[in-house]
């Protein structure tokens, strides 16, 4: 019994630890591509629309831009921008993916939140 209680706290923890390296991903891949060089993204999103730009560039930020690509509207107006270059999604994605860890820590580390059993 003690095992599995080990193991769910474990796999929070390890999503949580996973959002965290996609969002510092989302902040590092702007300044890994040459300055300037990614703006003017907007697209659709739930599809790849800029294939042929992620080509060009090395993997890990490839990656990432692809990820966003994928997700998000990218709409120029709406990202931040580092080092001159776009974000790979939008400040609201950006908000809401940093967010799930902290949500992810905060249950586990705060469960009397969660108790339905207790009258506010």
């Amino acid at each position: 019994m003690l095992f599995a209680s080990q193991m769910i706290h474990r796999i929070p923890l390890a999503v949580a630890f996973l959002v965290f390296l996609l969002v510092t991903s989302l902040f590092l891949a702007p300044l890994s591509v040459p300055k300037g060089s990614v703006t003017d993204l907007d697209a659709n999103a739930n599809m790849i629309d800029h294939m042929d730009r992620w080509k060009e560039m090395k993997l890990f930020p490839a990656a990432v831009y692809t990820f966003g690509d994928f997700n998000c509207h990218q709409k120029m107006d709406r990202t931040l921008i580092i080092n001159g270059n776009q974000m790979p999604v939008c400040a609201r994605d950006v908000a809401i993916l940093a967010g799930m860890p902290l949500g992810i820590i905060s249950t586990l580390f705060f469960p009397s939140f969660l108790d339905s059993r207790r009258a506010w």
